[in-house]
Order: C-alpha cells, then structure tokens, then sequence
C-alpha cells in the first residue's frame, strides 16, 4: 500500500523514518511531498491529490500547522477544538467532492515542532547540554510562544546560533524517539493510529 503525506514545509522532511518507525507495518509505503509554505500547499493540493491517486496511492495524509493557518478573519478566533475543525473543513473543500473521501487531513498544535520537544534527550544532545526542561505537553505550547520559538530560543541560548527550521528541524524530526512523541502528543497518536489501522489492511 502506498500512503502520501502532503505536509507545508520543508522541516517536515525528516518526518518519514519518524512515522516508519511508528506504524511499523512492512510493505507499506509512506511518502513524504513538503511544499515551501500552507499556501502552496493548498494551491496545489486538489492536483496533487487526484494525481497521487491515478498513480496507485490509496489515501493521501495532509498535515498543516494550527499556527498562522491562513483560515478567513472571521473563524481565527475560534475555540482551539472548533478552530481545528474549521481548518479541516477549509482543507478538504479545496477538493473535487469525488474524491475529498480519500483525504485525511491532521491539524499538528500547534507546529510540528511539538514533536521534536517530546524528545528532551535528542534536544539537548544537539544543544551539547544536559539542562533542558522536560516539555510533557509539547502540543499546548501556544501561539504565543510556538515551539518553533521556544527551540529558537534554545538555539540562541545554548549555541549561539539561530534554529535553522529545514536544516536543524529536518534532522530532530528523524532522530527523536517516536514512542515519545506518542505518549506526549495526541495529534501524533491519532495519526499513527490510522495509517498503522489502514497499512495493517493491505
């Protein structure tokens, strides 16, 4: 079975020996297509996703970060759970309805940076530290300080060196420890869920 995964931005490269390592279903195949940014993302994703499909995929995953989602003004200030769902529903309306049935859309909280904080150890082996704090909710690190931030800081702090989000993001993402990400991130545990459920029926 072969499972696309259309993802924003380029940091979410390193996310398919993360996601391998999860599902652990042999013969399945995941890939990974990262867009420079959302909205090319969305541009292009009715195509995309009718392509993918033509060529043999039997689902296509798309992940968008909840931050700095372009939603209209009007639904931004949603309650975060309504907020999600809107931002599915703008997602999935980008596609021809014959086909919206083959597309699984995941909203990260609040950037996939989140994932790479459940992993402390792998963090601050790249810091060369042994202070970190243990970040045990890594998916409500809110908008104010979005995880991409809180690592910039870090970076800044301990290395003297801004966080390079495709270059050190990529890299973290393929090391951390998925079992961590699992126990700490929803998001994370309910997409691996679903394409363990829908690998392990090929």
């Amino acid at each position: 079975m072969t499972i696309k995964v259309l993802c924003e931005g380029k940091t979410e490269e390193g996310l398919r020996p993360l996601l391998e390592n999860a599902v652990g279903v042999k013969g399945c195949g995941l890939h990974i297509k990262a867009y420079d940014g959302v909205t090319k993302l969305l541009g292009k994703l009715d195509s995309t996703v009718r392509e993918e499909l033509n060529c043999g995929a039997k689902f296509v995953f798309c992940l968008v970060d909840y931050y700095h989602f372009p939603l209209p003004e009007k639904q931004r200030t949603l309650p975060r759970n309504k907020r999600v769902v809107a931002i599915q529903n703008f997602v999935t309306e980008k596609l021809d309805e014959s086909y919206r049935s083959a597309l699984r859309c995941y909203v990260v909280l609040h950037e996939v940076e989140a994932w790479i904080l459940a992993d402390e150890k792998v963090v601050a082996q790249r810091l060369r530290t042994k202070t970190l704090p243990s970040w045990q909710q890594p998916e409500t690190i809110n908008g104010m300080n979005p995880p991409a931030k809180e690592l910039e800081k870090l970076f800044r702090t301990k290395l003297k060196k801004p966080y390079d989000k495709y270059k050190d993001g990529g890299d973290l993402l393929k090391r951390v420890d998925w079992q961590k990400v699992y126990a700490k991130c929803p998001t994370f545990k309910k997409l691996v869920d679903e394409l363990r459920s829908l690998c392990q029926q090929q």
